[in-house]
């Protein structure tokens, strides 16, 4: 299922109206009394501050033969905290990039409001102390507006206007904070020769749209009108952003906010301006760029290269791997342009594309197609296909194509294979770049495949011991191994097995090219133990995961890997036990039949065999699939605790 971001809207059209240009209604200075009351937020006592007013208005105006905008902004927030004095400080970013219509910072003004007991006195920012200009990088500049006299029950204000050329890229209005927000406002007035796309994300937001007539300066010495597109967003009371860790690769996606976006400029007799991606241009304008196309260029290895066997793919593939691995280790960093791959050999250390241009290199020189595969990692947000470019990936794999097939290859993993790649890599849109054509992939297919076997019985202490064998293929390969990598045996195990319960003798090893990997190991669980005539058996023994989600959740569930999951266990009872009832099959499925699992319990003799059956068929749940999500692993999680008694005859 194509992930969707969270998109309301609620539009009312109203009759035509002429406006003039737009400017705030809130003032500096302005503090309503009702404001030195707002000691904490009832919903959220652990509040450092609050946003108690945000209003924002962005307007067009021609100059100089041109559109531009102007974005006014005005923030009251009240510090609640020690730790929310933070919020005494505000940042504007601007860019000089162009120099002959740099952006620039106006207007700014700020204030800190403290209560005398009968109203707010204010004291106002001193330019030459409370405002500094920061360079960035040579094209990027940052406005630092500090107010240095707040304290814990301060009011704090900030005004001030950017002005822009930069059409394509109005300013994205983050309307949730990581604090609450009271009330926030933003007007905008496009007009008609303006085609903007507008995705609003997270939180429903109340819009009010007003078809309007805005009067402009000159153009070729004419005094010009223009039919308008007014539209006001507000939202209020919205709780402060808290992304979620767990179960969410990016929570910045589903955070409230607007995005504005250029499609098209069209005024009459010139040309139309398009400023929708071409892919295909892009990803030419890129294969041509020195610094991507050279580092191809070079050769490395290539006794070893040719001294690697003829054979399967897979195998000839693993093995490159492993050279690039054995002479190069991930810095942890990510890039789809490499900084110089001999001096990453040399320090032994390099970026992904350092690594993974070099393993497409080698690939090349053993004879195979190999092209690079663009993407925007999990943790960075979905792309827009719409409006992004290159400069919104920031990672590069490998894909070599054999007799129609393409194999998958990321050498930052240790542990990865042929087709078993980083859960961070697995995007739906990534951009192979092969020399006929770009095309698009969906990365995200990749699914990991795990079986679990258990043959346990009593040991002479009564208690309940065994023998435990995994085997795990495709995605979930890499966690395990990973983990058990740097150490990690017992909290692996742990995480799934009952209290108290001990583990020991635990190996592991690897399959033919990485194909699947191994684990075994011995466990004893002293909850499940012989007491008199009786013994009391949790069948599922060793799968104790609990509930992973909660009640009530706002964000959407984004899981690491499509997934299937087999246990199977095999218990021997002592002579003379039966038992009192076997539970009935159990089946259970989740609206949309996203997540399945079935339990299926028999005993035949003194050999009690349950197996479980579980499959996650997609990694996406929207906020309106949660609700079943949740009742899905209760019911399972119910399920799986029930234990059956057994009685001596």
């Amino acid at each position: 299922m194509k992930r969707k971001l969270l998109l309301f809207s609620a539009v009312l059209l109203l009759s035509s109206l002429t406006v003039s240009a737009q400017e705030l209604y809130s003032k500096i200075g302005a503090i309503p009394q009702e404001t030195v009351f707002a000691g904490s937020i009832p919903s959220e006592p652990d509040a450092s501050a609050v946003l108690l007013k945000e209003e924002i208005v962005t307007r067009f105006v021609f100059k100089n033969d041109t559109f531009l905008y102007e974005t006014d902004h005005f923030v009251r927030i009240k510090i609640l905290k020690e730790e929310g004095l933070k919020y005494a400080t505000t940042c504007v970013n601007y860019s000089i990039a162009s120099a002959e219509s740099p952006e620039r910072v106006k207007g700014i003004s700020a204030a800190v409001f403290n209560w005398n007991g009968k109203k707010y006195v204010g004291k106002y920012i001193s330019k030459k102390k409370g405002i500094t200009d920061v360079a960035l990088s040579p094209s990027e500049h940052q406005k630092v507006i500090s107010l240095a006299d707040a304290k814990v029950g301060s009011v704090v204000e900030f005004t001030y206007t950017l002005v822009s050329n930069q059409l394509e890229s109005i300013r994205p209005w983050q309307v949730q904070r990581d604090i609450p927000v009271v009330d926030a406002t933003y007007r905008i007035t496009i007009p008609e020769y303006l085609y903007y796309d507008i995705k609003r994300n997270g939180l429903p937001v109340e819009v009010l749209e007003v078809d309007a007539s805005q009067n402009f300066g000159f153009m070729s010495n004419t005094l010009f009108s223009l039919h308008s597109n007014e539209m006001t967003m507000k939202a209020k009371n919205l709780p402060s952003f808290q992304p979620l860790s767990d179960h969410l690769m990016c929570p910045e996606d589903y955070r409230t906010s607007v995005y504005f976006n250029l499609d098209f400029i069209r005024i009459p007799k010139r040309a139309p301006q398009e400023f929708i991606t071409n892919w295909d241009e892009v990803a030419s304008a890129l294969k041509n760029q020195p610094r991507f196309a050279d580092p191809l260029k070079a050769s490395y290895f290539n006794d070893a290269v040719k001294a690697i066997p003829a054979g399967k793919v897979e195998t000839r593939m693993m093995a490159l791997l492993d050279l690039v691995r054995n002479n190069m280790e991930w810095n942890s960093e990510y890039s789809i342009y490499p900084k110089d791959i001999a001096a990453a050999l040399k320090s032994k250390k390099g970026n992904s594309a350092d690594m993974n241009m070099l393993l497409l290199i080698l690939a090349r020189q053993a004879g195979y197609e190999a092209s690079p595969i663009l993407l925007r990692t999990r943790d960075m947000g979905l792309i827009d296909l719409k409006h992004d470019d290159f400069s919104a990936m920031n990672h590069l794999v490998v894909g070599v194509i054999d007799k129609g097939n393409v194999y998958c290859l990321d050498a930052t993993s240790t542990a990865s294979g042929v087709n078993t790649l980083p859960i961070n890599d697995l995007v739906e849109r990534s951009l192979i770049l092969r020399d006929t054509a770009a095309m698009w992939m969906d990365l995200s297919k990749f699914e990991g495949i795990s079986i679990r076997t258990i043959n346990a019985s009593f040991n002479e202490k009564g208690e309940l011991t065994g023998a435990i064998s995994e085997r795990h293929n495709g995605e979930s390969i890499l966690p395990i191994a990973e983990g058990m990598a740097k150490g990690n045996h017992a909290l692996y195990a742990s995480q799934w097995t009952p209290e108290r319960a001990t583990i020991s003798l635990m190996n592991s090893k690897w399959g033919e090219n990485h194909s699947f990997f191994q684990v075994g190991y011995q466990i004893s669980d002293p909850n499940t133990k012989i007491e008199g005539n009786k013994i009391s058996i949790n069948p599922m023994v060793m799968f104790q995961q609990k509930n992973p989600f909660v009640k009530e959740r706002l964000l959407p569930v984004d899981l690491p890997y499509v997934e299937r999951f087999q246990q199977i266990v095999n218990i021997t009872l002592p002579e003379g036990f039966v038992p009192e009832a076997i539970p009935q099959p159990f089946r259970l499925q989740s609206a949309n039949g996203g997540m399945q699992a079935q339990i299926l319990i028999e005993c035949n003799g003194q050999q009690l065999m349950c197996r479980m059956d579980y499959q996650a068929k997609k990694t996406f749940y929207s906020t309106d699939e949660y609700e079943s999500l949740f009742k899905f692993f209760q019911s399972l999680d119910d399920q799986i605790k029930k234990r059956i008694t057994f009685i001596k005859k």
